[in-house]
């Protein structure tokens, strides 16, 4: 390496790094953040009542706050005094930790649905 060519690049990385302080663009880091979400709901319908737990869901966010959303719903269902899990399907309503939610689940037969309505808490 020539001796001539380190006071320049010397010159050029102190010229750089004043260049770069004087960048007013707002730099800002990405942070990854890793939690765990979930929600539990008991809804009541006719004749039965269920427990519920957060599944997948498509939710539409209005603010911080207040989101809406649809997805499958696994639930704990009882009816006749007998327990046994069910698929449902739930639209919901969640502000803040408060979660409404109106799981409806197949019924006996084919294309017959039964509807409830439920409130819970999200755990965030």
């Amino acid at each position: 390496m020539n001796v001539r060519l380190i006071p320049v690049l010397l010159l050029f990385s102190i010229l750089s790094n004043i260049a770069y302080g004087q960048d007013e663009t707002k730099r800002t880091e990405k942070k990854v953040k890793i939690t765990m979400d979930g929600l539990f709901v008991v809804a009541v319908g006719k004749d039965f009542y269920s427990f519920n737990l957060g599944g997948p869901t498509v939710m539409v966010n209005i603010n911080k706050d207040l989101s809406f959303g649809i997805g499958p719903v696994p639930s704990l269902f009882s009816k006749e005094g007998k327990f046994g899990p069910k698929l449902g399907m739930a639209p919901r309503m969640e502000y803040k930790h408060l979660v409404i939610m109106a799981p409806f689940f197949t019924g006996e037969n084919f294309g017959d649905w039964i509807g409830s309505i439920g409130i819970g808490y999200r755990f965030k």
